[in-house]
């Protein structure tokens, strides 16, 4: 597993699952622009990893994700388009492997 040190989400691995867990329960996990990024990095990591068999994401705290960080989008802090960056490391990890699996 790639160390990075995330501000807004947790990794962790554990007999071959990738646990992510979005970490600003006081926003309910909404998306902003560090966590999609983040978010990105660790799904990036997740599928050139080997070891990485399945990957869980939850969130923290007493909601999933809440969306969008409308206090972000609004601030001129938000990069247009970064939830939209979300489709393709996702689709990667929901498609069937591509490498020969153990029988």
């Amino acid at each position: 597993m790639t160390s990075r040190p995330y501000e807004s989400i947790v990794v962790h691995d554990e007999g071959g699952v990738r646990r992510i867990t979005l970490n600003r329960p006081e926003r309910r996990n909404a998306l902003g622009p560090v966590m999609v990024n983040e978010l990105l990095w660790a799904l990036d990591d997740a599928t050139s990893d080997d070891a990485v068999r399945s990957v869980v994401i939850t969130g923290a705290g007493n909601a999933f994700c809440a969306g969008g960080d409308f206090s972000q989008m609004t601030s001129g802090s938000a990069q247009p388009g970064a939830a939209r960056r979300l489709r393709r490391p996702l689709a990667r990890l929901w498609a069937p492997p591509s490498r020969s699996s153990p029988a």
